[in-house]
């Protein structure tokens, strides 16, 4: 009799799913626990869970799409697949999600331009307030929509990925005061 033994690895935190992207690695498996930072409500399914070191995008493939009633601040276990999105990059899909606690909504810190290029907040869910001096969707990629803020002392960009709103949503929003939440990366 024969045997044959096939060594297959598991990921289990962010940090090497990260580096598995960045170097483009696909079909390695993952299972890994984290809280969600933005829940996966546009039609892509895709969402965002942090483990306080990073955070990653990744994209429900499950058959109920979980992650669309999946509250800020949950705490969940992913299992999955790294395969290829449909520009051809590394993308982690996921294709288990389990819910171990419902957790509480993170605080958010108020920062401003300059706090965000510090790097002291990247991959870490932030509130902006600003001016929208502008507003459009990318040409590249148009499920992403950019605006440019002032703080009253810098301007910064902020993207937001919706697929649904109009050109003329997207033109109101300039000369608009908000206050915005996301996730800062200074990498993008």
């Amino acid at each position: 009799m024969l045997l044959f033994l096939i060594a297959t690895s598991v990921l289990t935190n962010l940090a090497d799913i990260s580096s598995s992207l960045s170097s483009g690695r696909v079909g390695t498996r993952f299972s890994v626990e984290g809280t969600v930072l933005i829940p996966g409500r546009t039609r892509s399914n895709l969402f965002k869970v942090s483990d306080n070191r990073t955070s990653i995008d990744f994209r429900d493939t499950t058959s109920a799409a979980t992650s669309r009633t999946l509250p800020i601040g949950s705490r969940i276990r992913i299992s999955g697949l790294i395969t290829t999105n449909e520009n051809g990059y590394p993308a982690p899909h996921c294709t288990g999600i389990s819910v171990l606690d419902s957790g509480r909504e993170p605080a958010v810190p108020d920062v401003s331009a300059i706090d965000m290029a510090s790097g002291r907040f990247d991959n870490r869910l932030i509130r902006i307030h600003g001016t929208i001096r502008e507003a459009f969707r990318d040409e590249i990629d148009p499920k992403y929509i950019y605006l440019s803020f002032e703080d009253g002392r810098d301007s910064f960009f902020a993207s937001i990925c919706d697929d649904r709103m109009s050109p003329d949503e997207i033109k109101a929003l300039i000369g608009a005061t908000v206050s915005a939440t996301g996730v800062c990366s200074t990498s993008a």
